[in-house]
Order: C-alpha cells, then sequence, then structure tokens
C-alpha cells in the first residue's frame, strides 16, 4: 500500500514540524523534514510492532512537503480499517451491522490483518465510517505488489 502524506513547516518556529497521513488518522511532529519521515515509521511501528523494518519512505515533491509511506503488509490495512473505525465511533459489530455483514468476524479479519478487502470493500467499508477517500489514485493509496512502478509514475 502507497499512502500519502504531508509535512506542514511550522511559520513560528523551523524546529519543530507537523506530518499527517491523513487516511491513516496519524500525526506527529519532527525536527526537520527528514526527522519528520522518521518519526512517522517509528509512531506506525509504535502501534503495530509486526510492522518494525517493513514500511518506507520517498518524497514526492523537492520541496519536502509531500511523501510516499510505502508498506507492502496487509497489516497495514488493518490498522487503517481500524483507526477509521474507533475515529467513527463505532464498535465492531456497530460497523458490521451497517455493512449488512452476516458477523462482526469479517471486521474483526480485515482489522487484523488476516483477510485482505478489495478496494471496492475497502471504499464500502471507509464510506459506512463517514470517510471519503479518493482510493486506487496515487493522490491517497493505492494497492501495491512488489512492483512500484505505480510510486515511480506519481513522481
Amino acid at each position: 500500500m502507497i499512502f500519502k502524506g504531508k509535512v506542514h513547516k511550522n511559520i513560528k518556529s523551523e524546529s519543530c514540524q507537523l506530518v499527517e497521513i491523513p487516511l491513516l488518522d496519524l500525526m506527529t511532529q519532527g525536527e526537520d523534514p527528514e526527522d519528520c519521515l522518521l518519526m512517522v515509521v517509528d509512531a506506525i511501528e509504535s502501534l503495530d510492532p509486526t510492522l518494525k523494518g517493513k514500511l518506507s519512505t520517498k518524497w514526492a515533491d523537492k520541496k519536502k512537503s509531500d511523501f510516499f509511506l510505502i508498506c507492502e503488509d496487509p497489516k497495514i490495512i488493518g490498522m487503517l480499517l481500524q483507526r477509521q473505525r474507533i475515529a467513527s465511533g463505532m464498535t465492531v459489530k456497530e460497523a458490521a451491522k451497517k455493512l449488512g455483514f452476516k458477523s462482526h468476524n469479517s471486521i474483526s479479519a480485515y482489522e487484523q490483518g488476516e483477510r485482505e478487502p478489495t478496494i471496492s470493500k475497502l471504499s464500502q467499508i471507509l464510506s459506512a465510517y463517514g470517510k471519503h477517500f479518493e482510493l486506487g489514485s496515487e493522490h491517497r493509496f493505492q494497492p501495491c505488489r512488489n512492483d512500484h512502478a505505480s510510486l515511480r509514475q506519481a513522481n
């Protein structure tokens, strides 16, 4: 998966910058652009230690304001779904009911990375959580299986 993130420069201080990945509902800060990328990776690895060593970043522009986070482990999708469900205020059972699933086990399996949803199913789930992202485009994220050609095209 490829997620787009942004570094926001602090107007008042050169020594502290905000960095975010909107789709993961993740924000942290760093002292400079390079530190921001390290902090993003550290924040994700803190949330899910099984992703340690499975994340990489790449600048999307020369200004070092936009970047890509790359992770081929499907557990990152689980993190995305769980964070968005919690942000929406829904329990696993409420989400399953809203989506018309027969059991909450499907939601749990997606969130734990045991099952990987299709792009259309992912979009359906995120919409149920009140989130509307452009899935499948280089602007937000896209599937990536051992081929970073799409990342190179986005630059």
